[in-house]
Order: structure tokens, then sequence, then C-alpha cells
């Protein structure tokens, strides 16, 4: 039998509360009963509420990430490469366009490109790399909200100096709040950039105490260049941004697998379940197929799954878009990962009007409990422990790879043309 990986530790239990889901409605004649309808902004209110946002901290000197803090419209296209001077001897190429910059780096075998919208505070991430010798695509946007931890205090040092034969004046960001969040340790940053607003060089404290003294980050810029960039070029792929190219790459995959005589396994049912917990405040809904898997959890955090492909959104604010995230791999098997195996059997039980049989993982969550999920003769889950789900809706039928495609919202937040 097989089971929905909802406690897969730590990286559920991090989703848990977090995304909203986007997903388009299902086929007619299934009705999602309990779970509630999901909101997300529409562009303008997108732009109105981050503005007002960032204007209000601006005021107090206060930005949610750095290069919020450039003059963009006043900074002609350029291209730059720079250097890293802290051990690493990485080089990148940074350009930028517009309100966009895009900086390119090389490590290894993994090639990334990181996409920065300095007017909307959007940061893409695109990493190409080989796993076991085949291609892998992950896909990465984000975006500063009020609850991120860590916040920077502008000050203008009126510091200036000299680099590359040209003058710079020197910012310095220090961090508000915590100095531990999700993007790790750090301490307070210098940017030099010039009266155009290009960066020369970058160097990062440590926190005290940690890495030797040494700066967990510098950058110095050893070529710049003042030329024309299409704005296109420092964009995220365009093409990758809709819901068809990741689908594409799930349907390589399942085609691939299929080549291989690989079927569905057991008597797993398709279905769409609604659940409520103990008190009602809260739902998840599940949409599941032997090969591809969806999970809203409550109104703000979504998974899906499919052939070779995961993806995880996320809002925030009353739907406002916070995070993407697509990872399309090579698979060599029809499997899943919502589902897996479960050891023996315990206690029977009805649930919905459908009779279950308690089942418990083979591992622990945190405080050492053993996650538990009933469930029924076909795989259909009805209802876990100890965090407390019920099924209170659910429905069996074939279900296609369209019962699980993302609205255009999904991607549209990203970069809007």
């Amino acid at each position: 039998m097989r089971k929905w990986l909802m406690t897969s530790k730590p990286y559920s239990i991090f989703l848990v509360g977090l995304i909203t889901s986007l997903l388009t409605a299902p086929a007619a004649g299934q009705d999602l009963g309990a779970c509630p309808a999901v909101r997300i902004m529409a562009p303008g209110e997108v732009a109105a509420s981050w503005e007002a946002t960032r204007d209000e901290e601006m005021r107090e000197g206060i930005v949610r990430a750095i290069e919020l803090a450039a003059d963009w419209d006043r900074t002609p296209s350029y291209v730059i490469e720079r250097a890293s001077q802290n051990g690493s001897n990485e080089i990148s190429t940074v350009r930028q366009s517009g309100p966009w910059r895009r900086i390119d780096q090389t490590r290894g075998r993994s090639r990334d490109s990181e996409f920065i919208n300095l007017e909307t505070g959007v940061r893409v991430v695109l990493r190409r790399s080989e796993f076991g010798g085949h291609p892998t695509t992950t896909f990465e946007a984000t975006r500063p909200h009020s609850r991120d931890l860590r916040r920077w205090h502008l000050t203008e040092t009126r510091r200036r100096e000299t680099h590359l034969g040209e003058r710079c004046t020197v910012s310095r960001f220090d961090p508000v709040g915590p100095l531990v969040d999700l993007g790790g340790w750090t301490g307070p940053t210098e940017i030099c950039t010039t009266r155009d607003g290009i960066e020369l060089w970058r160097r990062t404290e440590s926190p005290a105490g940690m890495n030797n003294g040494a700066p967990s980050e510098h950058l110095v810029t050893t070529r710049l260049s003042r030329e024309p960039v299409s704005l296109d070029d420092v964009r995220p792929p365009r093409e990758m941004l809709t819901w068809d190219y990741w689908r594409q790459h799930a349907d390589a995959v399942a085609r691939s697998i299929a080549s291989d005589g690989q079927t569905a396994r057991g008597n797993a049912s398709d279905y769409i379940a609604c659940y409520q917990n103990a008190d009602h405040s809260n739902t998840r809904e599940e949409r599941m197929t032997d090969a591809w898997g969806f999970t809203q959890l409550g109104t703000n955090a979504i998974r899906v799954f499919g052939p070779g492909l995961g993806v995880d959104f996320w809002t925030a604010d009353g739907g406002q878009p916070r995070f993407f995230s697509a990872r399309a791999w090579h698979a060599t098997e029809l499997s899943n990962p919502f589902r897996t195996e479960f050891i023996a059997g315990g206690v029977v039980e009805d649930i919905a009007g459908e009779r279950c049989v308690w089942q418990t993982a083979e591992f622990v969550i945190d405080g050492g409990v053993a996650p538990s999920w009933c469930v029924t003769s076909d795989d259909v889950v009805l209802a876990t422990r100890p965090l407390y789900f019920e099924a209170v809706t659910l429905h069996r039928g074939d279900l296609s790879p369209d019962a699980f495609e993302p609205q255009d919202a999904v991607f549209s937040w990203i970069d809007a043309r």
C-alpha cells in the first residue's frame, strides 16, 4: 500500500501553512465540498500592495533586499565581470537593462543564472546541472515579504573610492532583526557604486566569531563596459513562465517510462478528497493518481508532483505571490512520491462512510512520534495522525494530468509583460 508523505521531514513541515493553491477547478461533478476557494491578487493589486509597503519603509531607510536600494531608472545598460576575493575563485558576469539584472555563474557542472527585478524585488534563480549523467533544471522565484525575518537599514557613508579608474560611493546595509533566517548567516554589507549606479565591489562581513573574521562575500569588478543590453536577455526565460514548458518535460518522462513497459502499480484509485482538522479551522485538499499528486494545505500552500517534476507555490498577505519553484529531472520509474509503502496494518475504523486501516510509518517526525494514516483497500487516505486531518468529502474517478494544471497567475507575477 502507499501513503501521502505529508510529514516527510523537514520539507513538508516547513511548507505547512505557507503556500496558496492556484490550481484550476476540477472536472465537472468533482465537487470539492469543504475545500475553500482560493484568491490570488491581480497584478495591479500586487503592485499597489508592494509599492505601499516599500515606500513606507524606504522613508525610514529600510529595504527588504539590498538590490531594492538601486536607482535602476538612472543606470545605463552595462556588462561587468567580477571575481570573488574570499577564496572561492569564482567568476561571474553581470548584465543589466532597465529594472532587470542578470548574473551568470558556472560552478563545476552546474550553470546558474540569477535574475533580479530591481523594481519589484522578484528574484529568480535558474540552475542547470547533471545528476547521474542526466540534466536537471531547477527554477525558483521569490519575492521579499513582510514576514521575512531579515531587512536592511541603509546608510549613505559618503566615503568615496576609485576602482578601475571609476569613482564610486560606499553605501552600508546593516541587518535589521535576527541575523539568522532562511538565507543563512550574514552581517553588514558595503557596496561601492558609480554615479550612474553600477556596482564596482561588494563586501559582506561575517558575524562575530564566524569564518575566522574573513568576509562571507567579497566581489570585485574586473571589467566594466557600458553597452546596449537587450531587456529580453536579462529577463527570466519566457518559455519557463508557462505550465506547458514543465508539462512537456513530465510527458516526455512518462513516455520514456512507458516505453520500458512499466505500468501503474497495485489497485490504487484516482481520487480527490477534502480534509479538515479537529476544530475545522484548517483544510487540506488532495488529488491523486499513480503518477501525479497534488496537495493544498489550508489556503496558502500547494505542492504538485508529476513524472520527473515537482512544483511548489505559496502566497501571503491575502493572495500576494511570494514563492514559486519547479524542478525537472530524469526519472526512471512511475512513482508518485506522495505515495509509498506502509508497514503492517493495525486498527480498523470507519471514516467518512468508508472503512480504513490505520497504518504506521517506519520513520518518526519531530518529537519521536511515528505518523499514521488510515487507508482504504484502494489506497485512499481518510485520516492522518498526529497532524490531525479527516476526510469530509471523497470522489473517486479517473484524473488526467489536466487536473493538476496551475492557473496562469502562478507564473505571471514573476515577470508581467
